[in-house]
């Protein structure tokens, strides 16, 4: 059975579950990823980050790594929504 351990919580699947090992291990990485980014020191400052859209609402930074580009936003103001379900 797949088992992964992330800062000490361990996780694993059920034998029922097994067919669900490739995204259960592909799950892991991308948390792994993303928990490598958020604690990059430049991801707070975002030195070496490029700013896509800087205005009065909204300030989005991007950054290229191996897997793709990673973006960050950073929103100033809410606008309230309405929606409609039919």
């Amino acid at each position: 059975m797949p088992k992964i351990d992330l800062h000490g919580v361990v996780d694993e699947l059920e034998p029922e579950k097994e067919k669900y090992t490739k995204a259960f291990l592909i799950g892991k990485e991308a948390f792994v990823d993303a928990y490598n980014i958020f604690m990059d020191p430049d991801f707070q400052s975002k030195k070496e980050w490029k700013v896509e859209i800087d205005n009065e609402n909204v300030k989005i930074h991007s950054k290229h790594y191996s897997f793709g580009n990673v973006f960050a936003l950073k929103v100033w103001q809410f606008y309230k929504v309405t929606v409609a379900l039919l």
